[in-house]
């Protein structure tokens, strides 16, 4: 080494000084559970154990042959973020089903204090906490078939109410 050389003109401590700042970032962002989300497969007892805690997660369910995509993106205020995506409907469903449900997702916010009461497997009422297409397509499913066993029952209806029209009158 000559004199009046510093020892940052050496290259490898440029080398060493990347290497520490690489370490550092790797470091940062792996693992803090802000940043990444744990894939959860297919395993729903993974999920639920991150659902509780409101951790960033992902899981992939399939029920009755449809495909869903479950995403906890983490916490906002006092809510637990949930997005919930159909990926696929299930083979032999009808083109209109198809059509109206395929793709479609909804973000859910669900208060933190009922995520410790009940796990996600046992959440029945998770679409009163959602808003997105999703959301809209089941309740225009639900409103479709309500409309059809109404005019399907219209004859027994209008009869009902004519014989308690005779009644009242």
């Amino acid at each position: 080494m000559k004199r009046g050389k510093s020892l940052s003109s050496f290259p490898y401590v440029w080398v060493f000084i990347l290497i520490i700042i690489v370490f550092l970032i790797w470091l940062l962002f792996f693992s803090s559970k802000s940043v990444t989300k744990k894939n959860c497969g297919q395993d729903i007892n993974c999920f639920d154990k991150m659902f509780v805690s409101c951790d960033k997660a992902k899981l992939t369910s399939i029920y009755d042959n449809n495909v869903y995509e479950y995403v906890i993106r983490g916490s906002k205020g006092s809510n637990c973020v949930l997005y919930v995506k159909l990926r696929r409907v299930g083979i032999g469903s009808s083109v209109e089903t198809v059509d109206m449900f395929q793709g479609k997702d909804m973000t859910c916010y669900i208060p933190k204090d009922q995520l410790k009461e009940i796990s996600f497997k046992e959440i029945d009422d998770l679409i009163n906490y959602c808003s997105g297409g999703l959301k809209e397509a089941v309740y225009e499913l639900i409103i479709n078939r309500m409309y059809s066993l109404i005019i399907a029952n219209m004859g027994e209806i209008i009869d009902n109410v004519e014989k308690d029209l005779y009644k009242i009158g």
